[in-house]
């Protein structure tokens, strides 16, 4: 019992120094950095003492009374606490990158040694996407009907209604908008050619409701930031909106056309995807949510002494509350709706192969794909721990129930906000397949008919930057981002204007998503303006 108390103590050694609790131990060590070997570890965990946790200003208020108020019925914290707020901690659902779109990533490839110059307006909106590989309600990613955690919770008599706040997150969905310019070039000498391709665009992630929803929350004061006893937009704005403009990442696609007749013509090479996303502006409508290790505090023999200071000390209580739910709701924000403008700063190779076959006289069928593989990079993820359930018993004499209230205090902080560690992640492979079918109407007009298929392997974890007593506690699969797919059809409509100076034509593209997991349901449409000079 001794050894896995001291795992739990480790973790939390970071957050009792500015909570108001000492860890007294003449052996501690600073961790973050260090490498330990076997012996090492086996050294330091025999070297242990008893982990003491002390207050550093005395209290009018008992430790042991707090204890044993927060461990009998309805609150029976230690029972609570054994469960899993978190179903998973993977971050923000898949995100397709723009560069793969079927509008952009089905180019031409005229290949007559002049210079094509592209440029696109898109617009591209998920209206409903996946928290989890199948699950689309928040309920799917948060234990929220968990009796065992948050049943009869309204018997507490907090300040806030807990349940009526619990059921307005619960209708949350989340929606994702893209728009902005695509920026492309396309120059051939003899056999070889080159495309590059760029986009700059506002992306907003957000939270949903619907207006009936939102009148809810804004009664309810959920984020009244500067009680006037009222929500505004900006101020529910401010936790459920994620926005920011910027520089995509840049695609440089090179090849060489292997087979060129009347009636079918074939390009094979590779596509290189730079990581040059970079925002230029963030939280222009919502907020910036950064994914740190900051952790909201709450101490919970803090709060029982203020609360009995009468009317006032109640008043501040409420505070305390709101403003521990708020911090909390923002972790959840940072991990579900910050995201970034391209590939999460992964460099991608790609093989690929093009080609393009005459079907009778009047029609061609143009098809284009790829398998990308994106290079392991260093992110911040979200972790949960596994839980020792005979930890959490209030079972102990009362010489250590300051130490148990300790640690159920730290527990709960840590039951509802993850943890942040620094970890290798390897993205795995993109498949990617997209076709349309053309034909030529008139002497000006063509139209298109296609589908497309887009496929992201399941990610793998590397090296995690934690204590490596912490380590096997790492929840890792509930923190991994699965595998997804989208299978879309495409639609486009080309004028071409009479050849003057140089050569001109628009393009209005579009397609929907038919079928799909982990990652949600989009729609694109661009308008394509093409020179030839």
């Amino acid at each position: 019992m001794k050894k896995k108390l001291l795992l739990v103590c480790l973790f939390f050694n970071s957050l009792t120094n500015s909570m108001g609790f000492n860890i007294k131990n003449d052996t501690t060590r600073a961790w973050q950095d260090d490498e330990y070997t076997e012996n090492d570890l086996d050294l330091f965990a025999a070297q242990q003492q008893d982990w003491v946790f002390e207050l550093r200003e005395p209290s009018i208020c008992d430790p042991i009374v707090v204890l044993d108020i927060l461990c009998v019925p309805p609150i029976s914290l230690q029972d609570r606490l054994k469960q899993d707020l978190y179903r998973y901690t993977n971050g923000p659902f898949a995100t397709r990158s723009l560069l793969d779109l079927p509008g952009f990533f089905l180019s031409t490839a005229p290949h007559d040694d002049e210079w094509q110059l592209n440029g696109w307006y898109f617009y591209n909106q998920t209206s409903e996407a996946n928290y989890t590989k199948n699950g689309r309600n928040i309920s799917d990613y948060l234990n929220l009907d968990n009796a065992d955690l948050l049943g009869n919770i309204e018997e507490f008599e907090l300040p806030i209604d807990v349940p009526h706040v619990i059921e307005l997150i619960q209708v949350m969905r989340i929606q994702e908008r893209r728009t902005g310019l695509m920026f492309g070039a396309y120059k051939s000498w003899g056999p070889w050619g080159m495309e590059a391709k760029a986009p700059v665009y506002y992306l907003e992630r957000n939270f949903f409701f619907t207006p009936a929803e939102e009148r809810v929350i804004k009664k309810a004061l959920l984020f009244d930031d500067d009680d006037s006893g009222s929500t505004s937009q900006k101020e529910l704005e401010r936790h459920v909106v994620s926005d920011q403009v910027g520089l995509g990442d840049t695609r440089f696609s090179f090849g060489y056309r292997t087979i060129e007749n009347d009636d079918f013509v074939l390009d094979v090479g590779g596509d290189v995807t730079l990581p040059t996303a970079f925002a230029f502006s963030k939280g222009l409508i919502g907020s910036n949510f950064p994914r740190n290790d900051r952790v909201p505090l709450l101490n919970l023999l803090q709060i029982f002494c203020i609360g009995t200071a009468g009317p006032a000390g109640v008043a501040e209580v409420l505070e305390i509350f709101k403003n521990f739910g708020e911090a909390a709701f923002d972790k959840l924000s940072a991990n579900l709706l910050q995201t970034s403008l391209g590939n999460d700063g992964h460099f991608g190779l790609a093989p690929f192969f093009y080609n393009q076959m005459s079907v009778g006289s009047r029609f061609y069928l143009t098809t284009r794909g790829a398998i990308e593989y994106l290079l392991p990079k260093r992110e911040k993820r979200f972790y949960i721990l596994k839980k020792d359930q005979a930890l959490f018993t209030c079972d102990v004499p009362d010489n250590q129930k300051a130490n148990k209230l300790a640690f159920l205090n730290l527990a709960l902080i840590d039951t509802l906000v993850p943890r942040v560690f620094v970890t290798t992640i390897y993205p795995g492979f993109i498949v990617k397949l997209s076709s349309c079918l053309s034909g030529f109407f008139g002497k000006n007009w063509e139209f298109g008919l296609g589908g497309d298929i887009w496929w992201q392997s399941e990610e793998k974890f590397g090296k995690i930057s934690a204590n490596p007593l912490i380590l096997p506690l790492l929840q890792k699969e509930k923190a991994r981002r699965p595998s997804a797919y989208q299978v879309k059809v495409m639609g486009r409509v080309i004028y071409e204007l009479p050849p003057r100076s140089f050569e001109w034509r628009l393009m209005l593209h579009t397609d929907y998503t038919v079928a799909s997991a982990g990652i949600g349901q989009d729609f694109n449409i661009a308008i394509k303006m093409t020179f030839d000079v």
